[in-house]
Formats: C-alpha cells, sequence, structure tokens
C-alpha cells in the first residue's frame, strides 16, 4: 500500500541534531529558538526521527530575525567531521575511492532528508556534483544549499588529504549577497573560485579526482554499513504507507467495536508517542484518520434509511448520542437529518 499523498518535506533529526550543537558553540541561545520554532526536545532525542520542515523552515525566520546578516548555512557546514553524519558518514570513509563515495551520496540520497537530489555531470575533464533543492521557502533553499554544498566540499577536502587540489570551483544558483562581507565569508570558507546566478548549484572537480584512493577504505565496512543503509531506507520508504497502515487497522477495529491508539500501535511495532511522531511528519494524525473513517462510514450509513442515528452513534464508538451529533455538525457544518434530506433517494429518517 502506498499513501494517497507524498511525503511532505522532512530533515533527519540527526542534521537537527548538529544545527543545535553547531548553534550553542557559536553562541547562539538555541533552547530559546529551538522553543520559538515550536521544536520539542523529543524531537531531538531520536538521530534517525524525522523533522518535518515545516519546523525548520520556524527555526531560519527565528534565527534570521536576530541575526539577519548572517550564513547560517555555511557556518552549520565548518569543520564537520564524516562520523556525524552516522551510517552515510561511515559509508564515505569507508569507500576505497572518491568516485565510489560519490555513487554512495548519489543511491542514498533519502537518507538523510527528501527535500534535496544529488547528481553528477560529467564535462571535458572535470565532474560535476550537482545538488537540486526541492522544497521550501527561497531563504531556506539558499541556506540548504549553502550548507549542502559547503558540507561537500568539507567532506572531500578530508577525504581527498593531500589531493585536494583536485576541487576546481563551486555555483550557486542562487544571487550574488549584497554585503561585503557576505562575500568574503563566502570566499574564506570555500577557498576556491565561487560563482552566483549560475543554471544549477555545484561543486565541479577534476575528473582524475573520481581514482583518487581514500585513505581509510575498507570494502568489508564499506558493504556492512551500505546493508545498514539499505534497512534505513526501507524504513524511509515503509513510512509512505503508515497513514494507510493506521487507516486500515482502524477500519477493522471499528466493525470490532474497539477504538485505541495504543492498539493501533502495537500492531504496528510503535510506541504511542513513536506513531505520533511518524504521523506528524506526515502531515496527519490518529485523530484526523480516525475522523476521516468515521467519517466515511457514517455518510455510508445515513444513506441506509434503516439505520438509525443512534445505531450509527454506537457503530462508530461514541460515548452518546449528542456527542455523535455534535461532533457530525462540527465536521459538515450539519446535522444527521440534514445531510440525509441533501442525498436523494434516501428516505426520511428514522426515529432513533
Amino acid at each position: 500500500m502506498s499513501s494517497a499523498a507524498p511525503l511532505p518535506a522532512w530533515i533527519s533529526a540527526r542534521h537537527l541534531q548538529l544545527m543545535s550543537h553547531r548553534g550553542e558553540a557559536a553562541g547562539l541561545p538555541m533552547p530559546l529558538l529551538l522553543e520559538e520554532a515550536g521544536i520539542t526536545p523529543a524531537l531531538l532525542a531520536d538521530p534517525d526521527g524525522l523533522v518535518p520542515m515545516a519546523l525548520i523552515e520556524a527555526l531560519l525566520s527565528a534565527v534570521l530575525q536576530r541575526y539577519p546578516e548572517a550564513l547560517p548555512g555555511l557556518r552549520l557546514a565548518q569543520d564537520l567531521q564524516p562520523a556525524s553524519f552516522g551510517v552515510l558518514g561511515y559509508i564515505l570513509q569507508s569507500a576505497a575511492t572518491l568516485g565510489e563515495a560519490l555513487e554512495v551520496l548519489v543511491r542514498f540520497n533519502g537518507l538523510l532528508s527528501n527535500v534535496g537530489r544529488t547528481s553528477l555531470r560529467f564535462g571535458p575533464g572535470t565532474v560535476e556534483v550537482v545538488w537540486d533543492c526541492l522544497a521550501g521557502s527561497e531563504a531556506l533553499r539558499r541556506q540548504a544549499t549553502d550548507y549542502v554544498l559547503g558540507l561537500f566540499v568539507t567532506m572531500a577536502r578530508l577525504l581527498l588529504a593531500e589531493n585536494a587540489e583536485l576541487l576546481r570551483t563551486v555555483n550557486f544558483a542562487h544571487a550574488r549577497p549584497g554585503a561585503a562581507a557576505q562575500i568574503r565569508e563566502y570566499a574564506d570558507f570555500f577557498r576556491l573560485p565561487v560563482y552566483f546566478t549560475q543554471e544549477h548549484s555545484s561543486v565541479v572537480l577534476a575528473v582524475e579526482a573520481l581514482k583518487q584512493r581514500l585513505p581509510h577504505g575498507d570494502a568489508a565496512v564499506h558493504d556492512l554499513m551500505q546493508a545498514h543503509a539499505l534497512t534505513l531506507l526501507r524504513r524511509r520508504s515503509d513510512e509512505y504507507s503508515l497513514v494507510d497502515a493506521v487507516r486500515h487497522l482502524v477500519q477493522a477495529m471499528l466493525r470490532e467495536g474497539v477504538l485505541s491508539r495504543e492498539v493501533v500501535a502495537a500492531q504496528l511495532g510503535l510506541s504511542e508517542r513513536s506513531l505520533h511522531r511518524h504521523l506528524q511528519v506526515l502531515g496527519s494524525s490518529y485523530r484526523g484518520i480516525l475522523d476521516e473513517v468515521r467519517m466515511d462510514v457514517a455518510q455510508g450509513r445515513l444513506q441506509d434509511a434503516g439505520a438509525s442515528v443512534s445505531e450509527i452513534s454506537d457503530l462508530l464508538g461514541f460515548s452518546t448520542h449528542q456527542a455523535f451529533l455534535r461532533w457530525f455538525r462540527q465536521q459538515t457544518g450539519m446535522t444527521p437529518a440534514v445531510y440525509r434530506r441533501q442525498k436523494p433517494g434516501v428516505f426520511q429518517e428514522k426515529s432513533s
């Protein structure tokens, strides 16, 4: 099964953890900024959890309101180590060559977020690592692109070591910043020619960089970490179907007269808290799914003139007839009786 709606934009909580740690190291009031953005400590607890992009938008807005001239994307990418990115970082470190490491970046593009796409373009004597940001406001896309390209250059320098001169140029699709201090910050960070207003955002390397042997290449570790990464990616894919899975379980439980978020979570091998968090990332909730299922059943049963409102109320698990009437009116703006009269071919409502 697959959800009717695509998974909304998200990033791994690992990125959020890095943002928090880097912000604190830079002297930012991170607890206050996180609170203003609506980011709870629970979202920081699981590094493999998913964080809705809307919360990252709110955090960026809180930062830029206080520091409008800051370039948080670049600053977050400074001095990061591969191990900061969990399994993906270990895969990169254990690759035999830089070319193998780049293949990993493309293959596991969706491991840490779904907001961008990595691709490789080959030209005469060069390979271009292109990153397209696919979600978010203009401000977020700019900072996310700064972060990803900054991160790639930082990692490439570590992996290439004494062959770092094979890095050639950095291109940004966004416009050159207006402040001279910001332009200098780009130059100081990349230590490469940086071009703005380009066709796409990318880092360009000499093609011979692909064959460079990496200092920590280990085929056994590389294969083991890739197998683990594939498991994580399958878990990400499974979350596309979570809404449907919950919906089908609720439908089945409704027929049995049992409505319990705890039971649904247990059926899916999750805690109630985890179920709530994953559904929140998907732009849904247990209450919302329950309301949708109840409404589908209610509208179907109300077209049966032989079904009383009390019988429908009991079927849907409401504690009282009046509770069902209030809920139906909140959902539709009309009473069940009015709904029945508006449906052609439905006879007068049976007395409850």
